[in-house]
């Protein structure tokens, strides 16, 4: 509980930061980012790419929905929310569709033997523990998207069963983010200094719901 709450107190501290570093100096105003802005917003296909193909290479999604789908859902009207939406939900969709077959297939032995190194629980799962714990990788804020995707491909996992999980849960937690993203921008004026709140915060929910090693090895044991 303690650790949690500093972790809290960090994201608040880092927040207040931000917020006054761009009401005084509007640090994150610099040319240069409003100008990456205004191209996710002329050409909502290089979001799309981007979502599909760098969180699969270990690239955080979070940021890129924050600020590539905040933008787009705070340049107008409910257009432009809904262009958002399916820009960056089916980037994730995308992404889950090939994650889980690279790791399943042309990636298995070499990931397999890599991740193994954890401990013997990772090679010595049975079925309803691989279903269990990919259940809660997707539910849990802050893992990387990767994570999520390759475990379940490493295991092969029935595929109906990873996408029953994994499309329904990303792309609601998708939604979220590029909905209160694009409002916060609205609200702000577009600030990056927003979008990067947004993140931080994102990521101490994460940091602190996150599961331990010894919270999941106890699950897997009862399941």
């Amino acid at each position: 509980m303690m650790a949690a709450l500093k972790k809290y107190s960090l994201a608040a501290l880092i927040l207040i930061v931000l917020f006054i570093a761009e009401w005084q100096f509007q640090l994150f105003s610099h040319p240069h980012l409003e100008g990456l802005l205004s191209v996710v917003v002329a050409h909502p296909w290089v979001l799309f790419l981007a979502i599909a193909i760098l969180p699969g290479l270990g690239v955080p999604n979070c940021p890129l929905m924050i600020v590539g789908g905040g933008a787009i859902a705070a340049t107008g009207n409910g257009a432009d929310l809904a262009s958002a939406l399916w820009v960056t939900v089916g980037g994730v969709i995308v992404n889950i569709l090939w994650t889980y077959w690279v790791a399943a297939y042309p990636l298995r032995s070499f990931l397999w033997k890599r991740v193994a190194r954890s401990g013997g629980w990772f090679t010595g799962m049975k079925s309803d523990s691989v279903l269990f714990v990919t259940f809660l990788l997707h539910v849990t804020p802050g893992v990387p998207l990767f994570i999520q995707n390759y475990f379940p491909g490493v295991h092969r996992l029935a595929y109906w069963k990873y996408l029953a999980i994994a499309i329904p849960v990303q792309s609601l937690y998708t939604a979220l983010i590029v909905v209160t993203s694009g409002k916060a921008f609205s609200a702000f004026g577009g600030s990056l200094a927003v979008a990067l709140a947004c993140f931080i915060a994102l990521w101490a929910l994460g940091k602190a719901f996150a599961p331990s090693r010894r919270s999941i090895d106890r699950s897997v044991d009862k399941v």
